[in-house]
């Protein structure tokens, strides 16, 4: 089993956009896969550009929750983009796990 744990990291900002301040222009992410069992952690990050123009209402900066602009990072990435990296990391994590047994030199031969 692999949990994923999305964070929004920060926040690109124009100061002023057709009056508003503070306008959220591109979210910095990152997003860590952990296993269970023997304990593996991969990670990956990006920036997602936030459209400035065409938004219907306007949230003030120091009126944003964590959740809101998560839900604009998710709807951003899109589904398919999400389990991309989702499934990226969860491979990666695989090939620690499974990692192939080599066969070494015996150290005592010349």
């Amino acid at each position: 089993m692999i949990t994923y744990k999305w964070t929004i990291d920060s926040l690109k900002c124009r100061p002023l956009v057709d009056g508003f301040t503070n306008v959220i222009e591109a979210i910095d992410w990152s997003l860590e896969a952990t296993s269970d069992g023997p304990i593996y952690i991969e990670n990956c990050f990006g920036t997602v550009n936030i459209r400035i123009d065409g938004r219907p209402t306007f949230i003030p900066f120091e009126d944003l929750t964590e959740e809101k602009v998560m839900e604009w990072l998710m709807i951003s990435l899109g589904v398919y983009r999400i389990k991309a990296f989702e499934d990226s990391l969860s491979d990666r994590i695989g090939k620690l796990i499974n990692i192939p047994p080599i066969t070494l030199p015996l150290p005592w031969a010349e």
